[in-house]
């Protein structure tokens, strides 16, 4: 039974429900009376349904729009809101209420300098109506980076309404602007003790919390605003915006699953899901989801930005630069943006822009280490580690508990050259203070590897190993460490203790599949691939692993074609899956099949510089090149300052014999990176090819002129005077490039210039000198040992290439050179060094030709056969290889199949020593 005050209270609402059904339910008045009371209980999305029926009825009810803009607002959709405000105000709806709405909801969708041409210039009686238009003229001017012309308007708008609680909630956003921190606190709290539940303050307050490093803080205030309005998208988006940010991945995704359900193709959903797996690192389903935002909101600021913090992970620079551009270019004053932008132009090799962008925000903020250390950065890649080491000692001044500023602080004292006893018991220090930091540990390893010191690196992955005992990574460096030393049987144990310690540790399985590959098990290395793709189905490197096996080991072209498939299909996003598979076919000499790979691979992952580069080769030797010049044409577009697909490009028109439009594309790029040799090499090629020498060496002068510091112009003029056998005057355009870039391609002109006049004497003395004061540069020596090769004096050869492996002693090309050379004087170390190349690049055709032939030369025709068979199945083009092949064969006592091998090689239309001596063997058979 129920008592009196039961009873009274189901009366009220029975009334309530009566008068509510027993008016017409299509009556505009009472849908708008109920909105405004589900207005006033915060819940927006039912006024919405409310006033939405209201409009169906009375279009042209001006409270409806107004009240229907305002619900609007307050649920998150700021787009939807303008439109329907400016109805109510075309209706006549007032003026005074109208406007300041308006305003805010311009400055939610970052349409500041339209909120500031369309409200700026009006007059407001009301003091409340005053306050929120001034202070949302405050918050775009501050948009635009005028602080000075923001803070005026906010206390303008406090002037009109002393304690305004959203002129008092934006005067603590400039003060966290400001990094006063405490202030902004201060004053948002201020604002909550007026008004405790709203919204903005609360968001605020959180952000400030964030700011501040008071993350759980965040998050409980945040927990308010929801509990507040838990139907409310701004706070439930900022809500896992901090989770995702803080590493709450998981509790994110479960804050967002009520959006997801109710509004899944909403771009603020959208957005939020971009931003969870952005933050899981799952960069394709997080460009998938933010171009699901840009595609209805092109202009929305914190897409465009996050859009370019995904595109700079995913390697795609050229839509990252174009993305943070436009974020710098409405934010000046954003920091972040302007941190990432740079470190784009870093990658694409732009120090100077990459600096010219840190400068205003190092004006703005020169106490922030991110932006002290990005700065190093820039100058340490400007060849100043000098200047890059003070900018590190500043960011390590401010923010002392930074280990790994530390530890980079050592490596670029390091790279200046200074004390180097200094920085590395800087490391050494770091590493031992340090035990559950492995930064100071890895950079010590990394030193002494680099300077050849490998008992020191044992000792410091040792060090590693004693203070992480349960890290697979110090086990795995030292299994490293021991395959430099060719000591495999120790790698191996050590590789094995890393999977003991971790058993799905990836780094350490790969290094032991590796070391099956060198020891020509192959059976082992496709057993561990195949374990880690139980494991991990998707894993990238285990499937193309496999793709290549099945390329080296001869199997049957569907199989190899299948494996690399598989890759693709597991990864349709990854560009290096896409691009094995056009590599593939491309290979294997079928263009048709490239093509459609590449035009597969450009529809799979559009606007990739990548893939447009390997789409656009692919329809130029498709003989397409009309396509390949729109493709090209695209790719340089998403690069607008990197010279590389215009080079491309020219080389389309050099083939077309559109000789002027390879000179005009060859100079834009040589415009955006005057510092690369490939610009000036193709523009002196396109002159060559067109006979107008003469005009590229004017050409040259002028490039002169215009870039009087750089090589360039010398460059070029010395190649086209080259071409023209005036190997004196070449060699004094190179000496004067030189001068001017000490670049190691030039010294390789100029010697290889000084050699042609006749001045070997000269060009010796030249490359003395320059070997003396680069003693890291193994370009020239290798060039001069390739030389030796051509005039057969081998003993010559040899010292140039041994001096190259003392600077690189991986450089395999090196190693396999010395091989063949060694073998040609008859050396038994010939085949030590061929192993060494084998073991470095175990499917290399060239290595095993190598290889294989020294094996026949010293007796063991079965292996040298087999590695033979395969290097001739790998490069079926290659006429040395084959003639080995085939000589090996007859070594073997094989006749038949020599001579069947012979036969092909003989029928050869085309003319050359392979071909010669292939028919002087068929002949002595």
């Amino acid at each position: 039974m129920l008592n009196c005050h039961q009873y009274r209270q189901l009366l009220a609402a029975t009334v309530v429900v009566l008068a509510l059904t027993g008016c017409s339910r299509n009556d505009p008045a009472t849908l708008v009376a109920s909105a405004k009371v589900f207005l006033d209980k915060n819940d927006a999305p039912a006024a919405i349904i409310q006033l939405k029926n209201a409009l169906q009825v009375a279009p042209e009810s001006a409270e409806a729009r107004f009240l229907l803009g305002k619900s609007l607002l307050e649920s998150g959709d700021p787009g939807a809101a303008e439109t329907e405000l400016r109805k109510a105000l075309d209706l006549k709806y007032s003026a005074e209420e109208a406007y300041p709405l308006l305003a805010r909801a311009l400055l939610q969708q970052g349409k500041y300098e339209k909120l500031i041409s369309d409200v700026g210039d009006r007059k407001f009686t009301t003091p409340p109506a005053q306050a929120e238009v001034l202070t949302s003229l405050g918050l775009a001017r501050l948009g635009l980076g005028e602080k000075k012309e923001a803070h005026a308007s906010i206390d303008a708008a406090l002037i009109a309404k002393p304690g305004d609680l959203h002129a008092t909630v934006a005067q603590a956003q400039l003060a966290a602007m400001d990094n006063d921190l405490p202030r902004a606190l201060k004053l948002v709290d201020q604002a909550l003790s007026t008004a405790p539940d709203d919204l903005q303050a609360l968001q605020l307050k959180a952000d400030v919390q964030e700011a501040g490093g008071q993350h759980d803080d965040a998050i409980k205030t945040l927990g308010r605003a929801l509990e507040l309005r838990p139907n409310s998208i701004q706070p439930r988006l900022a809500m896992v915006s901090i989770l995702a940010r803080n590493g709450q991945v998981d509790r994110a995704a479960k804050e967002l699953e009520p959006l997801t359900k109710s509004m899944p193709k909403d771009p603020r959903t959208l957005y939020a899901q971009a931003l969870v797996a952005f933050e899981r690192g799952d960069m394709t389903a997080a460009r998938d989801a933010i171009q699901g935002v840009l595609s209805v909101a092109p202009d929305n600021l914190p897409s465009v930005y996050l859009s370019g913090l995904i595109n700079f992970r995913l390697a795609s620079y050229g839509a990252a630069e174009q993305a943070l551009r436009t974020v710098v270019a409405k934010a000046p004053g954003d920091v972040g943006a302007r941190q990432v932008l740079a470190a784009t132009y870093m990658r694409t090799g732009r120090t100077t822009a990459a600096l010219e962008t840190l400068e205003p925000a190092l004006q703005a903020a020169p106490d922030n280490p991110g932006l002290l250390r990005a700065a190093a950065e820039v100058y340490l890649a400007s060849n100043d580690p000098g200047k890059a080491a003070q900018f590190y000692e500043r960011a390590n001044a401010i923010d002392k508990g930074s280990v790994e500023g530390r530890v980079r602080l050592a490596q670029v004292k390091l790279a200046a050259g200074g004390d180097a006893d200094r920085a590395l018991k800087d490391l050494e220090s770091i590493a031992s203070a340090n035990p559950s930091s492995q930064a100071a540990d890895l950079a010590l390893i990394s030193v002494h590897l680099r300077q050849h010191e490998i008992d020191k690196a044992m000792a410091a992955a040792d060090s590693l190993v004693q203070k992480q005992p349960k890290n697979p990574l110090g086990y795995n460096i030292k299994g490293v460490i021991y395959s430099s030393k060719r000591d495999f049987k120790s790698a191996r144990a050590a590789f094995d203790e890393a999977m003991k310690v971790d058993p799905d540790y990836p780094a350490a399985a790969l290094n032991l599949a590796r070391l099956d590959l060198m020891e020509r098990n192959v059976d082992g290395a496709r057993k561990i691939y195949e374990q880690m793709l139980v494991k991990d189905p998707h894993n990238e490197q285990a499937l193309l692993a496999l793709a290549g096996i099945a390329a080296s080991t001869s199997s049957p072209p569907a199989q190899v074609k299948a494996a690399v498939e598989r890759a693709v299909t597991a990864n349709p996003t990854s560009v290096r899956a896409q691009l094995a598979l056009i590599g593939y076919y491309s290979q294997r000499q079928d263009a048709k099949a490239a093509l459609a790979a590449a035009q597969a691979a450009d529809a799979a992952i559009p606007g990739n510089p990548q893939i447009l580069d390997a789409l656009g080769i692919s329809q130029q030797v498709a003989g397409d090149n009309n396509q390949a010049i729109d493709t090209l044409t695209r790719a340089a577009k998403l690069q607008p300052q990197s010279a590389t697909p215009l080079v491309r490009l020219a080389g389309v028109e050099l083939a077309l014999k559109d000789f002027n439009g390879a000179i005009d594309t060859l100079h834009k790029a040589i415009a955006l990176q005057p510092q690369q040799s490939t610009g000036w090499l193709a523009l002196a090629t396109v002159y060559g090819v067109a006979d107008r020498v003469d005009a590229g060496i004017a050409d040259a002068r002028k490039l002169q002129k215009e870039y009087p510091v750089r090589a360039i112009g010398y460059a070029m003029e010395g190649e086209l005077l080259a071409r023209q056998k005036k190997f004196d005057a070449s060699a004094t355009a190179y000496r004067e490039a030189l001068a001017r870039e000490p670049l190691p391609l030039l010294s390789v002109r100029l010697y290889s210039a000084l050699q042609a006049a006749g001045k070997t004497d000269q060009a010796n003395v030249m490359a003395q000198r320059w070997q003396k004061e680069h003693p890291t540069d193994v370009l020239l020596q290798d060039f001069q040992g390739q030389q030796a090769v051509v005039a057969k004096d081998y003993r010559v050869a040899v010292q140039h290439f041994n001096a190259v492996i003392a600077v690189e002693p991986e450089n395999t090309a090196a190693l396999n050179n010395l091989a063949w050379t060694l073998n040609e004087l008859g050396d038994r170390k010939a085949l030590e060094y061929a192993e060494r190349a084998s073991a470095l690049a175990p499917f290399a055709p060239a290595v095993m030709d190598t290889h294989g032939w020294i094996l026949v030369q010293h007796g063991d025709a079965a292996r040298g056969i087999a590695l033979l068979q395969r290097a001739a199945s790998l490069a079926p083009q290659n006429e040395d290889i084959q003639l080995h092949y085939a000589k090996a064969m007859l070594k073997s006592g094989d006749k038949s199949a020599a001579k069947g091998e012979l036969a092909k090689l003989a029928a050869q239309t085309k003319a050359s020593p392979a071909r010669t001596e292939a028919q002087q063997l068929l002949k002595d058979l």
